[in-house]
């Protein structure tokens, strides 16, 4: 649902035509998120909506075919905050999308950052308190996608599953960590087994209550 929101804001800027460009407020790209506004400049999940803006804006060139001449007004126009100071500072030398996005990329998603990012998603564990584990392995999934450079979908999901408890990684070993529909069925059901067992051990404890 949210890549179709942006798709519409981008789809009514697109068709004004690069000079002059105007994007409604609701519908430009947000740099700064509610729930991270606290969060230092160099934070990973404001660096990783950054990035993740931009592969919204190419998902959006192509599904639109967007002229290559026309990507940067584009982009610049529905930038805010840092970002678009940024772009408003640099546009003119850039005609190029993929230019414009290899200068973003160096100027908010530098190497040290990127290796940083990298290994804190990787030394992360699963937790009780992440939810489900079929939720925390779509969360990390989604994190996996914005790295650069990218990642295969076997390290990635290798990677995520090793990040769980003996028990389930275990349970997962047969798995083809190519599939992320096999793997989310297989935590679906261990999350089964895990309610279960916690439904149990409450009845069990309000037995003894009596």
């Amino acid at each position: 649902m949210r890549e179709l929101g942006l798709l519409s804001s981008f789809k009514t800027a697109a068709t004004r035509g690069p000079l002059p460009f105007k994007s409604p407020r609701p519908g430009r790209l947000q740099t700064r998120q509610p729930d991270t506004d606290t969060c230092p400049p160099e934070s990973p999940r404001r660096t990783c909506d950054k990035i993740r803006q931009f592969n919204d804006l190419e998902k959006f060139f192509q599904f639109k075919n967007v002229k290559n001449e026309h990507k940067v007004l584009v982009a610049e126009s529905l930038l805010e905050g840092r970002a678009k100071i940024w772009a408003n500072s640099v546009t003119r030398a850039f005609t190029d999308f993929k230019a414009f996005r290899e200068a973003f990329l160096q100027e908010f998603y530098s190497i040290p950052i990127r290796v940083r990012l990298k290994n804190q998603w990787l030394s992360r564990r699963y937790r009780y308190t992440d939810g489900s584990m079929l939720e925390y392995f779509y969360k990390q999934l989604r994190a996996a996608l914005h790295f650069e450079p990218e990642l295969n979908k076997y390290e990635i999901n290798y990677s995520i599953i090793q990040q769980f408890p003996v028990r389930v990684r275990e349970a997962t070993a047969s798995v083809d960590y190519t599939d992320v529909n096999s793997i989310a069925q297989a935590l679906s059901r261990l999350d089964g087994v895990q309610r279960d067992r916690d439904f149990y051990k409450k009845r069990n404890a309000w037995g003894n209550d009596y």
